[in-house]
């Protein structure tokens, strides 16, 4: 799932913007000092991250989360503690925080373009993302192996859930071939599952 775009109303007490993200490419959010920028970019790792404590403290209406597979994450800060939804179809369904953190991972990257080592040093953040970044890739290349998930909560779920979350995770490695990163899958096994293998191997 990816962002596509964000609305964010009264803002400040003032502004109202409407956001189309570029899928798969940098977009660039350019405008004068003081109009909010870097206050949006933050607003949406804190709510992305379940950071309500700082959300709480921005002054703004309503945000706005729209997602590629058509669903809504709204925002409302007009109370003492935000109103969190999910929305899909029209549908809207209020979601816990612990829900709201399993959405999408989030790095945010702060504004001032430096960090501050112990040593006194400065040096680009963005750098040091990318080389946080790399060491993670290469130590992912090296260890593929699966893990097999914890039973808790998939117990729960219908076949037609699992099926879902099946399409998805695909989708996301997939993805991550790209930086030759493959997993070891065991042999036997078909991914994503049809519906009647998932029938079939519940209980694996």
């Amino acid at each position: 799932m990816m962002l596509k775009g964000f609305s964010i109303y009264g803002l400040f007490g003032e502004y109202d913007y409407n956001i189309t993200l570029s899928g798969g490419h940098v977009t660039f959010i350019h405008s004068l000092n003081g109009y909010g920028k870097s206050t949006v970019m933050r607003l949406i790792s804190d709510i992305l991250r379940g950071n309500i404590e700082d959300v709480k403290n921005v002054y703004f209406k309503r945000m706005d989360l729209k997602f590629d597979d058509g669903t809504s994450l709204i925002v409302e800060n007009t109370g003492e503690s935000p109103l969190i939804q999910m929305q899909k179809n029209e549908i809207e369904e209020e979601i816990s925080v612990k829900e709201l953190k399993k959405i999408m991972n989030v790095l945010y990257i702060c504004p001032d373009r430096s960090v501050a080592f112990s040593s006194g040093r400065l040096v680009p953040a963005l750098g040091t993302y990318v080389k946080n970044l790399a060491f993670k890739l290469d130590g992912a290349q090296g260890n593929n192996r699966l893990k097999r998930p914890s039973k808790e909560g998939w117990k729960d779920l219908s076949d037609a859930d699992i099926e879902f979350r099946s399409k998805d995770l695909k989708a996301k490695l997939d993805f991550i071939k790209r930086a030759k990163i493959e997993p070891d899958m065991p042999a036997g096994y078909r991914f994503p599952p049809s519906r009647f293998e998932i029938m079939e191997r519940r209980q694996d």
